[in-house]
């Protein structure tokens, strides 16, 4: 694929993702979930065992972990190597997850999800069944 194809594949997916983030409704400020993470709240439409056991009643919300995108772009434009951009996307999705907890133990995120299930591009091995719900 030449440089028209790429750029073409580029500015599709470019695309497709702020479609996906407005439909999400990610960009919200309540989806927030700074330096690097936004949460999707779903409810479940059939009951759901999943593997860690923990039961999902029909309308349960659950919340759907997703990257921030543009942070990621931008981390990715900002930093000289491989190493740096990976330790950083690192720290950030960290200190994000304990905001995520703090904010849960606190009862401050809205939208009374019950549980959090990550979906990074493909939906992970152990998030198929949350998806689904």
């Amino acid at each position: 694929m030449g440089t028209i194809g790429w750029r073409l594949v580029s500015w599709a997916v470019c695309r497709y993702d702020r479609a996906y983030r407005l439909c999400r409704r990610l960009d919200d400020a309540v989806a927030a979930v700074p330096p690097l993470l936004c949460v999707e709240v779903r409810r479940c439409v059939r009951g759901r065992v999943p593997p860690d056991g923990l039961r999902l009643a029909a309308g349960d919300r659950f919340g759907m972990i997703h990257l921030d995108n543009p942070t990621v772009q931008a981390i990715h434009r900002d930093q000289p190597g491989p190493m740096t951009i990976g330790l950083k996307i690192r720290r950030q999705r960290l200190a994000s997850l304990s905001r995520l907890a703090l904010e849960l133990l606190a009862s401050l995120h809205p939208d009374g999800a019950r549980r959090f299930g990550a979906l990074e591009g493909a939906v992970p091995n152990g998030c198929g069944s949350l998806a689904n719900a």
